[in-house]
Parts: C-alpha cells; structure tokens; sequence
C-alpha cells in the first residue's frame, strides 16, 4: 500500500512536469501572435514545427547584424522560418540576405519595422520554437549565446 502510494505519486509529479515544461512561458507570445497574423498573414494556430528566428538587419550594430545573419547562413533546417527586421538600403548584406533567401523559402520582411507597433518584446534576436501553435522554446539571442541558438536550430530539424 505505501509502495503504491509513493509510485502514484511520482507518476504523477513525472506526468505533470513533462505537462509544465512542454511550453515555454514567453510573456509576450499573444503581441508575437497578432504581429505575424496581422503583419505577415501567418496564423500560429496552423503552425506544426517551425522555428521563427526575428533579427533585425538596419540598426547601429553592424557586428550584431553580420553575426545573425552568418549564423543563418550557416545552419541547416527547412523548419526555419527567418523574419528580417528593417530595410538594409545601402546593400550592406544583400549577398548574405539573398542566401538566407535561396535557403530558407519562408523567409519573411518587416521593413517596415511594424514589429516595434506590437507587444512582441522584441529588441534583439529572438527564436521562437513553435509546435502545434504553441510556444515550446525561446531564446532570446545576443553574442553571447548566438552559438546555443545556432546549435538548437541544428538539432531540431
């Protein structure tokens, strides 16, 4: 009897922290939700398995633009849904743009910057896993952790 209790009991606490952790608790996934649907006609509900990555590619960092933009020249992943923030009017990084382009066909445009009208808690790199319309990771991207975001796209094909 209090074997039985004790097994019911961690099945229980197992079954309700894999329920927990199957999503990720992004506070602003509803403003990212109305941006993509209102924005770019992209409705999270009809999404089975794709990662958005959302960096901006016009602002004063042009170490942080090159970086992101190489690192999504780099990986490998037909779920990757890259969404590039800004207009690059002087042609900076077309050739890196065009190759993200030939590589990823979901690739999106935000030149007009309307991620900012939203409550997307948006201001530097972020990737976004989503699984049948849910959030089931984040990651907020900065030097520093460029390489997890690279190495978690890699390993979520």
């Amino acid at each position: 009897m209090k074997h039985s209790r004790l097994l019911i009991s961690l099945i229980a606490f197992v079954f309700f922290a894999c329920q927990t952790n199957s999503k990720c608790s992004y506070l602003y996934f509803d403003g990212l939700e109305n941006y993509l649907s209102e924005i770019h006609s992209v409705e999270l509900h009809e999404i089975e398995d794709t990662i958005l990555y959302i960096t901006p590619i016009s602002n004063n960092c042009e170490n942080c633009i090159k970086i992101n933009l190489d690192m999504l020249q780099d990986v490998d992943n037909n779920r990757l849904m890259p969404i590039l923030v800004g207009d690059d009017v002087a042609n900076k990084y077309k050739g890196k743009i065009q190759k993200i382009e030939n590589t990823f066909s979901k690739t999106l445009y935000d030149k007009e910057e309307l991620v900012y009208s939203f409550r997307t808690g948006f201001s530097k790199p972020l990737l976004i896993h989503i699984v049948n319309g849910n959030c089931i990771y984040f990651l907020e991207v900065n030097d520093f952790v460029l390489n997890e975001a690279a190495s978690y796209i890699d390993a979520n094909r």
